[in-house]
């Protein structure tokens, strides 16, 4: 319950806090997918604290976990969090790796918004990697989704994506075009 809002505001170090008396009891209950989870917010919140090899050491945890459950889409949430630490320590490559495997994971679900929110992230990833036709691909086929699922923050998300790409491709006006759609989504959001 606190996760979000303790992301949102910056308080990582109440998110700590929180995971680790989640992890305590996760362990109690004997509950190894909430041990994974418990592992991968933790792996995330020490990589963003700069403990980036206590934070990796939780994410191998969250894995090897998740790896013996058949969550597929908490599986597919790990890499994605991962995918996330790994862009933020500058990683790119491996980002993108974690991506395309949290992608795989949420089409093993049939999980349609995580879907659309993986592909998002590997089209921003190929872009931040300057390979902008690959990411394109992936953020329209993630745009589809978004607005056959009705996912308004998805949608908004991906078209940030798609200007971005259309920027570096040097189609300006196609880049404000999305961004301004981009930021009207959100104002619709209250994000």
């Amino acid at each position: 319950t606190l996760n979000n809002y303790h992301l949102r505001r910056g308080r990582a170090l109440d998110d700590v806090e929180a995971w680790l008396g989640a992890l305590r009891a996760a362990e109690a209950l004997g509950d190894e997918t909430k041990q994974a989870t418990a592992h991968m917010c933790l792996g995330a919140d020490y990589v963003e604290l700069g403990e980036s090899s206590l934070g990796h050491r939780h994410f191998e945890l969250s894995l090897e976990l998740f790896a013996q459950t058949d969550d597929h889409a908490a599986h597919g949430a790990a890499h994605r969090a991962m995918a996330w630490a790994a862009e933020f320590e500058g990683d790119l490559e491996r980002s993108l790796e974690h991506s395309l495997a949290g992608l795989e994971k949420f089409r093993a679900t049939g999980s349609e918004i995580r879907e659309a929110e993986s592909l998002n992230e590997v089209g921003w990833r190929y872009a931040c990697l300057g390979r902008y036709a690959e990411a394109r691909t992936y953020c329209e086929e993630a745009m589809l989704l978004n607005n056959k699922l009705g996912h308004s923050e998805g949608a908004a998300a991906t078209l940030d994506s798609l200007a971005h790409i259309a920027r570096h491709d040097g189609r300006h006006a196609d880049a404000v075009a999305h961004y301004r759609e981009a930021v009207a989504l959100y104002r619709e959001l209250d994000n």
